[in-house]
């Protein structure tokens, strides 16, 4: 076998190893689930998952980012490209939360687990987002400082999103938009003025 093709294989198993693990993940907390049990479903022997993976974890770990990279582009994809998306803006926020709503199984199984801040990991374009530009108007400020800023937003984000999960997303998209607004650190608000 070539090397082309066994990449080829290499990186099928790597995503159906994913695949399994997600769709597991519907109806299993992360740590009812084993390497056994994947490996059952993929049709493929322990040291093969080892190659690819070092433990479940990892595997959770790799696949919930893959997944919300996956969503993010999906919904940058879906969204209006002449419209500028911001966070700050009640119909924008309105529309991102609509599409969370929408995928909301896979946002429950993520929000679940989220447990350290900051998001370092699939987070590149909302830091570019929210911070980027608030380091051109404020440059006194330290990489340092605006991590803190960063890590109090997405923690906030975070946690309401983890409640309207629990609560089947019941509440509507615009008022968990206006919540989050809301709840938004006051640097943050003041630098779109």
């Amino acid at each position: 076998m070539d090397e082309e093709t066994h990449n080829k294989k290499w990186k099928i198993t790597h995503r159906k190893i994913q695949e399994i693990v997600f769709h597991l993940l519907k109806e299993h907390p992360i740590k009812e689930i084993s390497v056994s049990q994947v490996c059952k479903k993929a049709n493929i022997n322990r040291s093969t998952f080892y190659d690819h993976f070092e433990d479940i974890y990892e595997l959770f770990d790799v696949t919930q980012l893959n997944k919300r990279k996956e969503l993010f582009a999906s919904f940058i994809k879906q969204s209006n490209p002449q419209e500028k998306f911001s966070f700050y803006d009640l119909q924008s926020l309105t529309q991102f939360l609509t599409f969370i709503k929408e995928n909301g199984w896979i946002y429950s199984i993520v929000l679940k687990s989220r447990q350290d801040f900051p998001i370092t990991e699939g987070f590149e374009e909302l830091y570019k987002v929210l911070i980027d530009p608030l380091k051109k108007k404020r440059p006194e400020l330290t990489d340092n400082e605006l991590a803190y800023y960063f890590i109090a937003f997405q923690s906030s984000f975070t946690f309401i999103l983890k409640r309207w999960s629990d609560n089947d997303y019941r509440e509507k998209e615009k008022e968990i938009a206006a919540i989050l607004i809301n709840s938004m650190p006051l640097i943050l608000k003041n630098k779109q003025r």
